[in-house]
């Protein structure tokens, strides 16, 4: 894949595996063709349904969760990089909509 979207959805006391999806319909609603990557934590992926992936064309798991232990999960920003399937990234914060 050349280009796409991708979002971190680490589930705490707020469901940002839900406002993903609803961004990833704002996406693609949009901007038609667009692709979507969604970042997940171990606890988050066993959330994942089949509604979430038939928006998400990618769901794609930490190596290693870095902020298991944390409140905030900043510790695991850089990883957004590294693990997209794109070569160009447009890495968005999953509470925005488009």
């Amino acid at each position: 894949m050349s280009k796409g979207f991708l979002t971190i959805a680490q589930n705490t006391d707020v469901d940002y595996l839900e406002l993903a999806y609803v961004q990833a319909m704002s996406i693609k609603l949009t901007m038609p063709g667009s692709k979507y990557a969604v970042l997940v934590d171990i606890n988050t992926q066993a959330q994942v349904k089949d509604k979430h992936r038939a928006v998400f064309d990618y769901v794609i798991p930490f190596g290693t969760d870095f902020a298991q232990h944390d409140d905030w999960k900043f510790r695991n920003e850089w990883q957004a990089f590294h693990l997209t399937p794109f070569k160009e990234t447009i890495k968005v914060e999953s509470d925005l909509l488009f």
